[in-house]
């Protein structure tokens, strides 16, 4: 950026938009926004997946957290934005979270996407601050006004069990909430045990999942 233009015209740039559908130098795009002092954006992304036209297909679920992920660990962007949300029936595919007719009739369908957005959207706030963790496939997110530690994993081809290690952490809760999305589960809640240094979880295949800690501080 700063080879490309003269001191003036970056002064008059406010943001650096980027889109995550290829590209490899992520951290450095980072890195290139905050030399600089430029907001950071993912402004557009979307997945069809590989599969026929299906609702519950995962293959897009796959795609949009494996991308969301890697996005968070690497870009760690202001705003990552979706592209086209809602997406016409009649195309036959299988982009975007809401399937509706575009025709007038008021109907639609919620698709696996939706809710698997909703692991990221709903528990990862404005304002939080991303943490990278051992497993490439998990990230993590703490927000220090509401004390909530977050983290999703994708997990694709079989049933895992993992360990986290939460010993940086301070907390005095006894269960995580969890929410799962797979091919049977649309965010659906249950909680799993915590102990002192961290939590161990099973994940099914082809599986979004967030776990949430309340009342936790950094040490």
């Amino acid at each position: 950026m700063s080879e490309g233009y003269d001191e003036e015209t970056i002064d008059k740039i406010a943001q650096m938009n980027t889109h995550s559908y290829n590209g490899s130098q992520l951290e450095e795009l980072r890195e290139l926004a905050a030399e600089n002092k430029k907001r950071l954006w993912m402004s557009e992304y979307g997945t069809g997946g590989t599969e026929p036209h299906n609702h519950d297909d995962m293959s897009s679920v796959m795609e949009l957290a494996e991308r969301i992920i890697f996005d968070l660990r690497l870009l760690q962007p202001a705003a990552w934005i979706y592209w086209q949300a809602v997406e016409d029936e009649s195309a036959k595919n299988n982009w975007g979270f809401i399937h509706s007719d575009f025709r007038g009739e008021e109907n639609y369908d919620l698709t696996k996407q939706y809710y698997a957005m909703g692991n990221f959207s709903r528990f990862i706030r404005p304002g939080s601050t991303i943490i990278k963790t051992d497993n490439g496939y998990s990230v993590a997110a703490y927000d220090q006004k509401t004390k909530q530690l977050t983290i999703v994993v994708r997990n694709q081809h079989s049933e895992e069990e993992l360990e986290y290690d939460l010993s940086a952490f301070r907390f005095d809760t006894k269960f995580a909430d969890v929410y799962e999305t797979t091919i049977q589960k649309n965010l659906e809640k249950s909680q799993i045990p915590v102990y002192h240094n961290g939590f161990k979880i099973s994940l099914d295949k082809q599986s979004v999942t967030t776990i949430v800690l309340s009342n936790v501080e950094i040490k």
